[in-house]
């Protein structure tokens, strides 16, 4: 009996798991659509230009707070990495979520044996 509730049990974890890993890549792929229209546009290349020109100039001036390093891309840095570098957000992004997915079945699993070893020592005495 207590090889098929963690069968079960492993099932419904790896289903729930397989479950928020598409959400997590479909979440992903939508917000990478939206900012690519956002920022594939003159007018965000513009802004981003106008900022490339106030930093450079910023840094030309003496007592400057900062010292910015200016990106050599005439596109906004978000649009290079999420147009270019996707398949490397989603491949990290589903690498953390999988190592937090694991930390936190692990916790549940030791609270869950923890209750049952409870209740079998309570009904031994």
């Amino acid at each position: 009996m207590k090889a098929r509730r963690v069968t079960a049990a492993l099932w419904v974890a790896a289903v729930v798991y397989l479950l928020l890993a598409a959400l997590l890549l479909g979440g992903l792929w939508q917000a990478r659509g939206n900012t690519i229209r956002r920022l594939d546009s003159q007018a965000a290349r513009a802004a981003w230009l106008d900022w490339q020109s106030d930093a450079r100039r910023q840094n030309e001036q003496s007592g400057a707070p900062v010292q910015r390093r200016i990106a050599r891309t005439d596109e906004p840095p978000l649009l290079v990495l999420l147009r270019d570098h996707f398949p490397a957000v989603a491949a990290v992004s589903l690498i953390v979520f999988t190592a937090l997915y694991a930390f936190a079945a692990l916790i549940v699993r030791g609270m869950l044996q923890g209750c049952s070893r409870q209740r079998a020592e309570g009904r031994g005495q």
